[in-house]
Order: C-alpha cells, then sequence, then structure tokens
C-alpha cells in the first residue's frame, strides 16, 4: 500500500498538477518512480511560493496568459483576484484595458453589479459576443457592461429606447429626468432617447449589467411619488450592490493608473527604438548596396547616374512599402526601386545585371555624340534652331538625364506632375539611330514653340502657345512617325496655317461683337475666344472661317462651362 501510495503522489506531479503547497515540477522523470518514501520526497522537493509572492508575480503575467494559469488547478484559479486582473489589464494595455475602462465608467457611479474576479478575467480576454457567440467583440459595451455585439444590443432585447418625448415623461418631467440621470441608473444617450438595460441576467448564478434595469424606472417613480428616493429603492428593492463591494475594483484602478501610463509609455518608447533599429539596419544595407553599384559603373558617368535624395513622408504613412531613397536619373531609379524598398533581396548577380544595363544604356549616349548636337544642320533653319535651344539646355549628361516635363492639372492647376522622358523609349530611338526623333522625346515630340515669333509678348502668351501646339500635332499626325524628317516636314507644313489661324481668331471675335451685342453675352464672347484658341477641334473651323459652325460647335460646351462655374 504504501508503495501504491508513493506511486499515485509521484504520478501526480509529473504530469506538472499543483498542490496545496504550490510546488511544480518543471522537469518530470521520464518513467514513473518504482522506489518508495525516498524517491517521492525527492521528486517533490523544491522551493514554493506563498501567498504573497505568488500574487505579486500573477499582477505581472498578460491578461491571456494570466487567463491561462487560472484554469490549471483549482488552487491557481482561487488566487486570482479583482486587484490582480485590475492591474494585468491596465499595465498591459489593449482592449482589456479599454474594457477595464468602460466597467470603471460604471463601478465608479454604482451603477452596475459587481463581477467577480474570474468573470473580470474573461471579459478581459473576451473575443466574442457572451450571448450570440458568433460576432466578434473587443470590448463591453458601454454603459451596460457587458461583452455584447451590437447585434444583440440593439436587435435581440438587450436594451430598450426610453422616449423621453413620451407623454407621461413630459407630464412629470422633472421626476422622471432625477431619475434617468441618478449616477446609479446606466443609460446610453441618443437624442430624444435613453437605452437601458432590458432584463436581469444571472451567469452561473452571478447578477450581470446595470443594476437598474427598463422595467424599474416606472416603478422607481412611483417609489419617489410616494415620498421614497431614489437610492433607497436601489438599495432596498433591488437590493444593490453595497459601497464597500465596489471600493476593490475602484481603489485599484486608482492606484495602478499611473503605473499603466509609465507602462504603457515604456512599450511606446521600446517600440520606437525597435521600429529605429530596424530602419538603421534597412538603411545601412541600402548604403551597402548603392557603394557596391558604384564600384561597377563607369567613372565618368557614375556621380550623375547615382544623384539621389532622400524621402520623407507625411507623419502617419506607413513607411515599410515605400522607398527611402529616389535617384534623380528616372531609368535608374525604376531598376533600383524594389531593392531600397527590401535590400535583402538584392544578390552579387542581380546587381552586376543593374550595372550592365546602366552602363550599357549610359555609354550609348556617349557613342551617338548626343549631346554635341551634330546630327542637326546649321543649314536648316528648323534643326539650326533646335540645335540653338538644346544646346543652351542640355550642357551635360547630368542636365540630359533629369530631364522631366512637368504640368499641373486640376481646377486650379494646384496638383504638379512630373513625367520622367530619360526612359526606354529614348534609348531605343538612340540605338536605332533616330536622333532627332530622341531630340524630340524629350519634349514629347510637341516642338510647336518654334512656330512662335522671337517677340516677348508672342513667347508669354499661354493662348498663342495652345494654337501653335494645336497646328503643329494637326500637321505632324499627317508625317510618318518613323521618319526623322518629318518633324521638319510638320514644321515647314503649320509655319503658313498658324499664321492663318491667328487672323482667322481675330476676326471671330469681330464676329462675336456683332453677333453677340448685349452685354450679358460678356461671358460667352470670352468664352468664345479662349475656346477657339485652347480647342483643337476649332482650328478645322478657323482655317475654312466658318464662324457660324463654330458657334454652334462651341455652345453645348458653353452650357457646360457655365454650369460647372455656378455650382
Amino acid at each position: 500500500m504504501s508503495s501504491s501510495k508513493t506511486t499515485g503522489t509521484s504520478s501526480k506531479h509529473s504530469r506538472g498538477e499543483c498542490g496545496e503547497d504550490y510546488r511544480y515540477v518543471s522537469n518530470p522523470s521520464a518513467k514513473r518512480s518504482r522506489g518508495g518514501d525516498d524517491d517521492h520526497s525527492a521528486s517533490t522537493s523544491g522551493p514554493s511560493l506563498n501567498e504573497d509572492a505568488l500574487s505579486c508575480v500573477l499582477e505581472f503575467l498578460p491578461p491571456r496568459e494570466l487567463f491561462n494559469t487560472a484554469f490549471t488547478c483549482k488552487g491557481l484559479r482561487d488566487e486570482i483576484t479583482t486587484k490582480v486582473v485590475v492591474r494585468s489589464a491596465l499595465i498591459h494595455g489593449g482592449h482589456a484595458k479599454q474594457t477595464c475602462e468602460e466597467l470603471h465608467n460604471l463601478m465608479s457611479n454604482k451603477a452596475m453589479h459587481v463581477p467577480s474576479p474570474l468573470r473580470l478575467l474573461r471579459l478581459i480576454n473576451g473575443k466574442r459576443c457572451e450571448f450570440c457567440v458568433a460576432n466578434k467583440v473587443n470590448h463591453v459595451r458601454p454603459c451596460i457592461g457587458v461583452f455584447a455585439c451590437w447585434d444583440c444590443v440593439t436587435q435581440r432585447g438587450l436594451t430598450k429606447a426610453w422616449n423621453t418625448s413620451w407623454v407621461r415623461h413630459r407630464r412629470n418631467q422633472a421626476r422622471y429626468d432625477a431619475i434617468l440621470n441618478h449616477p446609479r441608473v446606466a443609460t446610453n444617450t441618443y437624442g430624444d432617447k435613453e437605452y437601458m438595460w432590458l432584463h436581469r441576467y444571472n451567469v452561473t448564478g452571478e447578477k450581470i449589467g446595470p443594476v437598474v434595469t427598463f422595467g424599474d424606472v416606472d416603478r422607481m417613480f412611483d417609489h419617489v411619488r410616494e415620498g421614497g428616493g431614489v437610492d433607497d429603492y436601489i438599495e432596498e428593492v433591488l437590493g444593490a450592490p453595497s459601497a464597500e463591494e465596489y471600493c476593490e475594483f475602484n481603489d485599484t484602478y486608482a492606484e495602478s493608473i499611473e503605473r499603466a501610463k509609465r507602462a504603457m509609455e515604456e512599450r511606446e518608447e521600446k517600440k520606437r527604438k525597435a521600429s529605429q533599429r530596424t530602419k538603421d539596419n534597412k538603411r545601412a544595407k541600402i548604403d551597402k548596396m548603392i557603394s557596391d553599384l558604384e564600384a561597377l559603373l563607369d567613372e565618368p558617368f557614375r556621380d550623375a547616374a547615382l544623384d539621389r535624395r532622400n524621402v520623407e513622408y507625411r507623419y502617419g504613412v506607413k513607411t515599410s512599402k515605400l522607398p527611402c531613397i529616389r535617384f534623380s536619373v528616372p531609368f535608374v531609379d525604376s531598376l533600383m526601386e524594389q531593392y531600397i524598398i527590401t535590400p535583402s533581396k538584392i544578390r552579387k548577380k542581380i546587381l552586376k545585371e543593374i550595372a550592365g544595363n546602366i552602363n550599357a544604356k549610359l555609354r550609348l549616349i556617349g557613342e551617338k555624340n548626343f549631346l554635341s548636337f551634330d546630327f542637326l544642320s546649321e543649314k536648316d533653319p528648323f534643326e539650326a534652331a533646335l540645335k540653338h535651344h538644346f544646346s543652351e539646355e542640355l550642357t551635360s549628361l547630368d542636365a540630359l538625364l533629369k530631364t522631366k516635363i512637368v504640368s499641373y492639372y486640376g481646377r486650379f492647376n494646384q496638383d504638379r506632375r512630373e513625367k520622367a522622358l530619360i526612359n526606354d523609349k529614348f534609348f531605343s530611338l538612340l540605338e536605332n539611330n533616330r536622333l532627332l526623333a530622341a531630340l524630340a522625346h524629350l519634349k514629347e515630340n510637341d516642338l510647336s514653340s518654334f512656330l512662335l515669333p522671337d517677340d516677348d509678348a508672342v513667347q508669354t502668351n499661354n493662348l498663342l502657345e495652345k494654337l501653335a501646339k494645336n497646328v503643329w500635332f494637326s500637321k505632324l499626325k499627317e508625317e510618318d512617325a518613323n521618319d526623322d524628317r518629318s518633324f521638319g516636314k510638320a514644321f515647314a507644313a503649320s509655319q503658313a496655317p498658324f499664321g492663318d489661324a491667328r487672323l482667322a481668331i481675330e476676326a471671330y471675335t469681330t464676329w462675336l461683337q456683332e453677333n453677340y451685342t448685349e452685354e450679358r453675352n460678356d461671358d460667352r464672347r470670352r468664352f468664345a475666344r479662349r475656346d477657339a484658341f485652347q480647342s483643337p477641334s476649332a482650328l478645322p473651323f478657323l482655317l475654312s472661317r466658318n464662324f457660324e459652325g463654330l458657334d454652334k460647335h462651341q455652345a453645348c460646351a458653353y452650357n457646360s462651362w457655365f454650369e460647372d462655374r455656378w455650382r
């Protein structure tokens, strides 16, 4: 019998259970002991925790680990107190802390039934509605203090609205307001309605939710009218918990809130340092990657190709999937972007391929003598104008690589857009010896500015620039897109129509003044003249001097513009 008892005790401890003295065997033996009392005493020997030390340890456990610990055995479950649960929830933050805050709003007013320590532990660890056990819930519902989803609260009869516009309320407003505004009466105000707890619920023999329910309001009113008080009814008739029962929760909350704030600040500081450490490590990898790439690039264009700037994003933007560095050369930036975002992806083979790609493209510029502009003839007026203009604009390889088209859009042109032009299409044109087309590509094939006279007033006239652009592209699209001579042909073919269109607009302005004589038509005349400059569809009407057709064509556009103007 002695051997049997000893074996049973040893087996109990080998399974990791807790006895009354809270000894715990962390490394049980592989086999059951077959010895006598000496083996038993050896297997259960070790330090034990008294109640004060155990309580201190439990307070430092996160809510989920505290929950798991509580249901390990009856002995540990009995050690769970309100003080332990509240401190754990406040210190570790998250939804558990929010649950405690919502409960404190009710407990400080003594407006709800006091939850037991184990119910409190379940509340701070809750994941789903305790009524339907279907919908996800993050924290207890404000003003009612139960772990309920919105559907159960609004559609399944947990609450009911007390309407302050009811006749009986308006006739006895002072008394009803005194009841509804009492601290121990929990209500959720929405408009002229006060939502209240509808029924009393018992969960495992424990009352939950607010002390005062919807049905108590009228009975409380009758009690007050007969000379009683609200507090008397709550304490004597409803049998609400006494003030002492709320002390443990409220006192612990008041003692722990400052400590919880410090713990939260420490967590945030630790998180910030970890984030900064990650950023520093990432930046070190990026710097090494760029240094290795620099060694693989040709010396003449090494600095120009790797010119870069740091990117700062506004507060709140998640930057882990955004590049912290942007290269000034667009095609280099597109090659390196994914490796700047995730530098751990780079490999020596990939880096050599990128360097080879950059070297091949930039060598092509020198091999074609693109920046010397020798492919442009001084005898041709158009090509001579191009050579003079671009020689001043593209003075170096660095200036060429940073070429961009800047445009503004939006209702008031407040938004800025940049378009990079040193791209694969540019290098494809160079490779195919289409140097003039590559030069025009830097202006998006828009060489209409060379149609404008040298007069400063004309050069700064935006309307004339738009008219020249319409004429230029109307002639360019008639030429062969695969022939560099198409630009010169389009230039020669555009000069006469551009002059004719300018004269036609002046004539159209006179026609508008003769046909729209009234002062109220000033907007109509201004719109028609401006549209004649800007709209490509107006050009055929101008060149044919079909002013009546142009007027009809503009009527629909004017009506839309007029409606948008007054919205």
